[in-house]
């Protein structure tokens, strides 16, 4: 069941006390839209978001100013915060986006990478083939990804990565759904593919990281949502 309008999922749950509350609220909204818990273009109400959390108003308004600057809500009209839903046009920028910086990152990393690097990359594989659910597979996708962004060690290719970071997580989480509703191996496919760039790090082989990495993310070109796709959404 999706959320939309005034009603809430379970995925939302009392506030903890290891982080700041506007930080853990954002977090919970955040995986909650990208999980697909929020409908695109479902509002999320400060108030009955702030009574479901367990916390006032002004955590609540603070996250959903962070996941405006995510680029994952947008403010209506009348002020409300709305679940953003990305175009065909915006999920294509993303894709091309990640196919110039992407490559570029997995070059220097292959660089710099070293033997405790491998070992956590694997471990993060290692997660990946527990995960329980698409929606878990792609936030740890991404992490894999923010991962080598991190070991090519370039701060201004960093930030631009980070612009489009959790708009990826929502467009991985849609073509995660997609892909597994039309093969069954979504899960498989990331998983075979992060194992083999691995290898190619560990090799220390910058030109075949460069190239594996433009192909691992052409690969999902087939899914990418198309027209008539949006058209259907529309209606």
């Amino acid at each position: 069941m999706k959320v939309s309008g005034t009603e809430f999922e379970s995925v939302l749950r009392p506030v903890g006390p290891k982080r700041t509350l506007s930080e853990e609220v954002a977090r919970q909204l955040r995986r909650a839209v990208i999980g697909g818990e929020f409908e695109g273009g479902a509002a999320i109400p400060e108030a009955q978001t702030a009574e479901k959390l367990g916390v006032s108003r002004v955590p609540v308004r603070e996250a959903l100013q962070v996941l405006a600057q995510d680029g994952l809500v947008e403010y209506g009209a009348r002020g409300r915060a709305i679940v953003r839903c990305l175009s065909v046009e915006d999920f294509e920028e993303i894709y091309t986006l990640r196919l110039i910086l992407e490559p570029a990152a997995a070059m220097r990393a292959a660089e710099h990478v070293g033997e405790a690097d491998i070992e956590m990359l694997e471990e993060l594989i290692g997660r990946q083939e527990a995960a329980g659910s698409l929606s878990e597979l792609s936030f740890l996708d991404v992490e894999f990804h923010d991962r080598i962004m991190r070991l090519a060690k370039h701060e201004r290719l960093l930030n631009c990565w980070l612009t489009i970071r959790h708009q990826l997580e929502l467009w991985l989480a849609r073509l995660h759904r997609r892909a597994d509703e039309l093969t069954h191996v979504a899960k498989e496919v990331s998983i075979e593919g992060h194992r083999e760039f691995v290898g190619i790090l560990n090799r220390g082989d910058v030109r075949a990281a460069g190239a594996f990495m433009h192909g691992h993310i052409a690969a999902w070109r087939e899914w990418l949502p198309g027209r008539d796709e949006e058209e259907e959404e529309g209606d």
